[in-house]
C-alpha cells in the first residue's frame, strides 16, 4: 500500500444518520426490547380479556417502537443544523492514513487532528462508510464509495495489524 491514503468524506445527512445508528445501537436494542414488553401486554391482555391491558401495550409496543431510532436521528439531525448555522454548507473531512499515524482534517475549518493508530478504540465497517471511534467519544467518518475496492481492502488489512487495541465490527 502506497501512503499516504487520503479519503475525503462529506458529512451528509444519509451519512450521519448511518453512522449515528451504528453509535447509538445500544439505545435502539434497549427500546426494541421494552417494545416487546408491550407485545407481551397485549397478548396477556388478549388471554385474559383486557381491554385496558391491550391499549396499554399497544401503547407502550408503539412509543418504543417509534422511539427505537430516535437517538440517532436527533443527533444527525443536530450536527447538520449545528453545520449548516456555523459554516452554510454541510462539512467536508480528509482522511490520511501514513504508515505510523493518521490525520482527520475538516476541509471547512481547517482543524486537524493527529491520531495514532493505537489510540483507535474500535472501528466499525457499514455498507457504505468506516467508522473510527477514538477516545472521549470521537468518531471520523470515511465514505467508503469515495475510495477504490482495492484500497479499502488494502486500508482494512493495515489497520488490523496497527490498530491493536481496537475492536472491529
Amino acid at each position: 500500500m502506497t501512503f499516504p491514503v487520503t479519503v475525503t468524506s462529506e458529512y451528509t445527512k444519509k451519512n450521519l444518520l448511518e453512522m449515528q445508528k451504528v453509535l447509538h445501537k445500544r439505545t435502539a436494542r434497549l427500546c426494541f426490547i421494552l417494545s416487546l414488553i408491550g407485545a407481551a401486554l397485549v397478548v396477556l391482555g388478549a388471554f385474559i380479556a383486557s381491554s385496558f391491558c391491550i391499549f396499554c401495550g399497544v401503547f407502550w409496543w408503539l412509543f418504543f417502537m417509534i422511539s427505537r431510532n430516535h437517538p440517532a436521528r436527533k443527533s444527525a439531525k443536530k450536527t447538520i443544523q449545528s453545520n449548516e448555522k456555523n459554516f452554510g454548507t454541510t462539512v467536508k473531512t480528509t482522511l490520511k492514513f501514513y504508515n505510523t499515524f493518521f490525520t482527520a482534517k475538516n476541509e471547512t475549518t481547517g482543524a486537524e487532528l493527529r491520531g495514532k493508530y493505537d489510540e483507535v478504540e474500535k472501528i466499525i465497517e457499514t455498507e457504505n462508510l468506516l467508522i473510527i471511534r477514538l477516545p472521549d467519544k470521537v468518531a471520523l467518518m470515511m465514505d467508503k464509495r469515495m475510495a477504490e475496492q482495492e484500497t479499502l481492502t488494502e486500508l482494512w488489512e493495515f489497520l488490523e495489524t496497527e490498530c491493536f487495541n481496537a475492536e472491529f465490527v
